[in-house]
């Protein structure tokens, strides 16, 4: 009720001036809103009446700053003489109003000059409809100027004794009138009413809001707090009448006017906003406005990235004419304002179009500039050889395009000669063909086969020494930081193998591992990751992509808070059943105890995998019952998990926001001990 009283009007509208033409000769002898007010339903929560005949055309969209009904009543496109409403909730909560519209100039006698000045779509009494059209609001003519239209259920309440018939009648000059039923501060008063009259003046408009509470106290409690407001006193009057708070409030039209300057710049920023995002058709598109061309470029691939099938394609299609017009206009005459245009364009050629060709020739152009970042152009022109290899497989085409492909990757250094150019153009073929970016196998491709012809001394290792594939590139990151080199890593790996029956080019979503057929002597994989989650990920693509057999690891630890560490390790062994038997490694590799590595931290690591919640349990399988306890104390800390012995074994659960690899850290330290050295000391 009080936050109703103080909802005082920010703009309003006004009486008529001379000279100014209205529908007022309709109201000469009879006042059409207290007609209209007399048939409104006598059940309603609120009715309004508006007498829009008493304001000048002119000053209408000032009133709708006051206004606290509905626009229709100040609707310019009708002529309306009087307006008249009411709404109420019906038993089953659904929402029920009567609208009724006095018009002037027989306008309710031209059905199709009505329905199209009027500002809602409606359907007429008694007329079929088909499908929405049955819900819209039902419209009738009373007579030859007075427009019903009711929305929702039909109204059963008799029509007469609205209480807007008593105050549109004692207050004659008011354009708008409003009663409304209000929640009593007592839950079981009633009774309690708003009533809000809008008087124009010469100076304005008048706003008068009386709130008849459910008792004096109630209306001393509401004045007391109505003048703590800061401010209430500049311009508006509070008062008390018996159990009615009464709100008087003048606003001039000099400041209606400059509300309404305000809402008409606003609409004009929100007009150009709207033309800023309004993607046009190519052929309003000035290619020679660059600004232009990268804002409808932008608006375009927002588009693209939200549409499938077809219909992405067509975008795609579209954005590529675009861009290919802006560079071919701009790249000669201004290459550094073109270039990124070009760029874009040979991205939409090769990811979406499949046009390597297209592409080809974009690129040729952007290189002949002479200003084009030549690394980055030269990447692009052999992605798009190797997508015209990937087109030609299978064709007569094949070796025109191998030997295309070949000749780039010789060209920029990636090959030191024919041989091992076409072994990489295959390769990035196929793993393309899969669907894996050019970029992620090229990079892929030239460390792992740097890796590869790294010469590495290796040692015999004890018989015994092994851990789970799975694990492994985890518990390699995870020795490393024990041992003191500074983590976290990114972990590269590379494994030449026998690959499992049915391997693909690129195994596994979360952690991709790339084949290449043609690197090394043998098939060899190749994957990165860096989180230990990741790490888990990228040992299980691995392990699926093996088959039992010879193979050697090569391992690339570089820290990411300090790139200069970096440390490659390597080791060759026998994969069995998910368990990697290592036979020789480097000396880092061989100083370890790995039966004790492979219980204490690898064994553990591939159990708990890389589930993320509900964190997963820690279990460590030791020696005795005695260490058990021993390494279960070590372990233990409680706001991150509680561990327990459980006869030979430490069972770690950990709280459910964190998890139990701080638990491991503590009892890989205490197992290993002086065992564990950095990577990068070898």
């Amino acid at each position: 009720m009080l936050g109703a009283a103080l909802a005082l009007v920010a703009s309003c509208g006004g009486a008529q001036d001379d000279g100014e033409t209205t529908a007022r000769e309709e109201t000469a002898t009879l006042d059409e809103a207290t007609r209209l007010a007399m048939l409104l339903p006598s059940s309603a929560d609120r009715c309004s009446v508006a007498r829009p005949s008493l304001v000048a055309d002119r000053r209408r969209p000032l009133i709708l700053h006051a206004s606290q009904g509905d626009v229709l009543a100040w609707s310019r496109d009708l002529r309306i003489v009087a307006y008249a409403s009411s709404r109420r909730l019906d038993e089953r909560g659904r929402a029920q109003s009567v609208t009724l519209l006095s018009l002037a100039g027989g306008q309710g006698e031209r059905r199709e000059e009505l329905e199209a000045a009027l500002p809602v779509r409606v359907r007429w009494e008694g007329e079929p409809c088909r499908a929405d059209q049955c819900d819209l609001p039902r419209a009738s003519m009373l007579d030859g100027r007075t427009l019903r239209i009711e929305r929702g259920a039909p109204s059963e309440a008799r029509a007469g004794g609205s209480p807007c018939v008593d105050l549109a009648i004692a207050w004659p000059s008011a354009v708008e009138l409003d009663v409304s039923r209000q929640d009593c501060e007592e839950a079981r008063a009633e009774g309690c009413v708003q009533r809000r009259i809008l008087e124009p003046t010469d100076d304005g408009l008048r706003q008068r809001v009386e709130d008849a509470l459910e008792s004096e106290r109630a209306a001393m409690r509401a004045l007391e707090s109505l003048r703590l407001v800061p401010g209430i006193e500049g311009g508006i009057d509070v008062d008390r009448r018996g159990a009615t708070v009464v709100t008087l409030r003048a606003i001039s039209w000099a400041e209606l006017e400059l509300l309404l300057e305000d809402e008409r710049i606003e609409r004009a920023a929100y007009r150009r906003r709207d033309e800023a995002r309004r993607t046009r058709a190519l052929d309003d598109v000035d290619v020679e406005s660059l600004p232009l061309v990268r804002q409808q470029v932008q608006l375009r691939e927002e588009r693209l990235a939200r549409l499938h099938g077809e219909g992405r394609r067509r975008a795609a299609d579209e954005l590529a004419t675009l861009l290919s017009a802006a560079t071919t206009r701009h790249l000669a005459t201004r290459p550094a304002d073109a270039l990124d245009l070009a760029r874009r364009l040979v991205r939409v050629q090769l990811d979406e179009l499949d046009d390597p060709a297209g592409a080809a020739q974009t690129i040729d152009a952007a290189l002949a500039t002479g200003t084009a970042p030549r690394e980055t152009w030269r990447g692009l022109r052999r992605e798009a050889r190797i997508a015209s290899l990937v087109r030609a497989l299978a064709t007569p085409d094949e070796a025109s395009a191998l030997d295309d492909a070949a000749s780039a990757m010789r060209e920029d250094g990636l090959a030191p000669d024919d041989t091992t150019a076409r072994a990489a153009a295959r390769d990035l073929a196929a793993l393309r063909a899969a669907g894996a970016t050019h970029e992620l196998a090229e990079s892929a491709w030239t460390h792992a086969r740097a890796v590869t012809r790294r010469a590495m001394p290796l040692r015999a290792m004890p018989s015994g020494a092994g851990a789970p594939i799975a694990a492994l590139p985890a518990t390699l990151a995870w020795l490393a930081e024990l041992g003191g080199d500074p983590g976290p890593f990114s972990v590269f790996v590379v494994v030449r193998g026998t690959l499992a029956e049915g391997a693909r080019a690129v195994t596994g979503d979360d952690a991709p591992v790339l084949r290449f057929e043609h690197l090394a002597d043998r098939a060899t994989l190749a994957g990165s990751g860096a989180s230990i989650d990741a790490l888990l990920r990228l040992g299980a693509s691995i392990e699926s992509a093996l088959a039992p057999g010879p193979l050697t690891i090569d391992v690339v630890l570089t820290s990411i808070s300090t790139p200069s560490v970096e440390r490659t390790l390597r080791f060759e062994g026998e994969l069995g059943i998910g368990r990697v038997r290592i036979a020789r490694g480097d000396a880092w590799i061989a100083r370890h105890d790995w039966p004790a590595v492979e219980r204490y931290l690898a064994d553990p690591l591939r159990a708990m995998g890389a589930r993320l919640f509900p964190p997963p349990e820690l279990v460590v399988r030791a020696t005795s019952e005695e260490e058990a306890a021993r390494l279960a104390r070590i372990g233990d800390d409680p706001p991150q998990a509680r561990c327990a012995a459980e006869g030979p074994e430490v069972r770690c659960i950990p709280r459910p926001d964190s998890d139990a690899r701080g638990a491991l850290s503590r009892i890989v330290r205490a197992s290993l001990g002086s065992g564990l050295a950095p990577a990068t000391s070898e």
